[in-house]
């Protein structure tokens, strides 16, 4: 991806997955054969970089939260 997703000092990136992959959906929420990309993806991505551009500035993640930790698997 580029330009490459950028850190806040000593934190790691919120809502990702290895290779700084974004962690957009609980894994039933989009099915890739009922739901249109357009409608699902294109949305969550645009929501998803601008909860990580107020991280950056405020370091507190204003999004909805699915627990998990880093080095999760993508399910």
């Amino acid at each position: 991806m580029a330009p490459a997703l950028e850190s806040r000092q000593g934190e790691s990136l919120p809502h990702v997955y290895p290779g700084d992959e974004l962690c957009l959906y609980y894994k039933d929420e989009f099915t890739g054969t009922e739901d249109f990309i357009a409608d699902t993806i294109v949305p969550w991505t645009s929501e998803w970089l601008y909860f990580y551009e107020c991280w950056v500035t405020s370091g507190v993640w204003l999004g909805a939260e699915a627990p998990h930790g880093p080095g999760a698997a993508k399910r």
